[in-house]
């Protein structure tokens, strides 16, 4: 097994880069997923996303024009 000096990945930063790359908000993603957007930053800052929550945003940010 290797030891990588790179940090791992959080799922919190995968979500913050498919938001950034289709250009929407934390308010917009937090409607779509029906959170308040306190929750979704809570989310984001805890790193607590389930399976869903990651793949509803990746189905929001591929689905938009």
């Amino acid at each position: 097994m290797s030891n990588s000096k790179h940090p791992k990945k959080k799922v919190s930063d995968i979500v913050r880069k498919l938001l950034d790359v289709g250009d929407i908000s934390i308010k917009d993603a937090a409607q779509y997923l029906n959170y308040t957007e306190q929750s979704f930053r809570n989310k984001l800052s805890r790193d607590s996303f389930s399976l869903r929550d990651l793949l509803f945003c990746v189905m929001f940010a591929v689905h938009l024009p």
